[in-house]
């Protein structure tokens, strides 16, 4: 290699170093890749790659947690029981503690 692609090298070692240690780089990158998969769902088409398969890994991981908070409540209260419907309720207060802690950030 000569000087001039070494200088062209680095460069690009450089930029590429750039997007992968910048925050803001990789949000935006999620934000792109967030928007893909909503149009490609809502075109009917199936979603693959890293992100679909650790949406559905942790929601799962989600659903189990749930199930077992669930079974802790339903064997200590006898008298009462969970039902999915109380799961979608701490889903939602979960949604709703996320947008308020990501609001605050931005404040």
């Amino acid at each position: 290699m000569d000087d001039q692609e070494d200088a062209r090298m680095k460069f690009a070692t450089d930029v590429f170093y750039k997007f992968v240690t910048s925050k803001e780089a990789r949000l935006k990158h999620g934000a792109n890749q967030r928007q893909e998969m909503q149009k490609a769902l809502k075109d009917g088409k199936k979603v693959e790659g890293y992100r679909a398969e650790w949406i559905l890994k942790s929601m799962d991981e989600v659903i189990k947690t749930l199930v077992k908070a669930s079974e802790r409540f339903n064997n200590t209260y006898f008298h009462d029981m969970i039902s999915s419907e109380d799961m979608k309720d701490v889903l939602t207060s979960a949604i709703n503690k996320i947008n308020n802690m990501t609001k605050k950030k931005q404040d």
